[in-house]
């Protein structure tokens, strides 16, 4: 099966949330167990933002 490209620009949002997230806890600026708000679209580009998910660190 092949990845749509929505599958795919899933996969890299949750890649990069997850890179701000282990930056976040290098600099001090979170711990893990903390709680983070997620913010993003379903698509890139402006006006697409509909998601905002609380995650743990």
């Amino acid at each position: 099966e092949i990845p749509s490209e929505r599958d795919q620009w899933q996969v890299d949002v949750e890649k990069r949330i997850q890179f701000a997230i282990d930056h976040a806890i290098s600099r001090g600026l979170c711990k893990k167990g903390d709680k983070v708000i997620s913010i993003q679209g379903w698509r890139g580009g402006a006006g697409n933002t509909n998601t905002m998910r609380i995650l743990t660190a």
